[in-house]
């Protein structure tokens, strides 16, 4: 009975993943079938333990940079909300401050606290693990790959985390209370339905997805150019110069998305706090991207697409120096682990 035997011929029939047959199984085989499951088990946490890595970096590395960078956040979230006047970044901190004191900076936090550790995550975890079946099951080269594994990973992330980012937007400039992650969500939900989500979705996936897309494809590329830098001539990888190297192609990657893309960050901040409706300014009013961009335009101006560009820009230049050589410093630990 211990030897290896047919599931159909030695249990009459019944289904391999039924109760009954892994008893029989367990019984006759001396907890055989119990092992090999967990074999299987565990050859598969080992084929993804670079995932599991890639994702434990970057939610730990992303957790703690969206943390200490999120006062400036709320800073760009109300100057682009701001439609009757133009504040610079120290104007809006000092009014900030005078109204609500060191609380106004950090409205928001428990919402971006619950997407940075899970969202980055999933993120990065579904990022490397595309890029590596796309590198490896189709003839892409190393910037398509990148291309589109960014592309996919952020479509679900931007699927799961818009909900909470537009509560994040709306507690940060006022208009929804500070209440928990799911509440809030569940409170404009039962208030306004599916449109708030619905209409940030397009402007979202467009920004979020093409953003990141080609913000990590010319990573990549960049990062490849400088490989003559910490590739070694007997083909170890000098970890410090990787680093650095990493540190500045995310930042000229970086830079350059964020200064094609600020208009894109005002439209989605409009939308995600949406105009106040009849009943009063808790319960918004629902607008189309084309009907945001026309009121900015004839109400404020063109210079107004530009708002909150210094709080961006500083997020921009501390989301390029400082998260990637910490996350990419990770990894080589965890992944030198296995």
């Amino acid at each position: 009975m211990g030897q290896s035997v047919s599931i159909q011929s030695s249990f009459h029939g019944k289904s391999e993943h039924s109760p009954a047959v892994a008893a029989d199984m367990i019984g006759s085989d001396r907890g055989g079938y119990m092992r090999r499951a967990l074999s299987g088990a565990k050859e598969k946490l080992r084929a993804n333990s670079a995932y599991i890595a890639a994702g434990i970096s970057g939610g730990v590395t992303f957790f703690t940079a969206d943390l200490l960078i999120h006062p400036i956040d709320t800073i760009r979230a109300r100057i682009q909300a701001e439609s009757r006047q133009f504040y610079s970044l120290q104007s809006m901190a000092r009014s900030m401050y005078a109204d609500k004191g060191l609380n106004a900076f950090t409205r928001g936090i428990s919402t971006t606290m619950f997407l940075s550790m899970t969202g980055n995550f999933f993120y990065f975890f579904a990022y490397d693990k595309l890029r590596i079946e796309f590198a490896e099951n189709y003839p892409l080269s190393v910037e398509s790959s990148s291309f589109f594994s960014s592309i996919v990973a952020m479509w679900l992330y931007t699927l799961v985390a818009n909900p909470f980012e537009l509560l994040r937007t709306r507690i940060q400039v006022g208009v929804s209370p500070q209440i928990g992650v799911f509440s809030g969500v569940a409170s404009i939900f039962n208030s306004e339905g599916f449109a708030p989500f619905l209409g940030t979705y397009r402007m979202k996936f467009l920004y979020d997805t093409l953003g990141v897309a080609i913000t990590f494809g010319l990573y990549e590329k960049f990062r490849e150019f400088a490989s003559p830098m910490f590739v070694r001539e007997d083909g170890e990888v000098d970890e410090n110069k990787y680093i650095i190297a990493s540190a500045a192609s995310f930042f000229s990657a970086n830079v350059l998305v964020t200064l094609l893309s600020m208009p894109v960050s005002l439209l989605i901040t409009r939308l995600q706090i949406g105009a106040e409706g009849a009943e009063g300014p808790t319960r918004r009013r629902q607008l189309s991207a084309m009907e945001v961009f026309r009121d900015i335009w004839h109400n404020e101006g063109a210079r107004s697409l530009g708002k909150g560009w210094s709080a961006r820009l500083i997020m921009t230049l501390y989301y390029s120096t400082f998260p990637m050589p910490v996350y990419e410093a990770i990894k080589l630990r965890l992944t030198s682990l296995h």
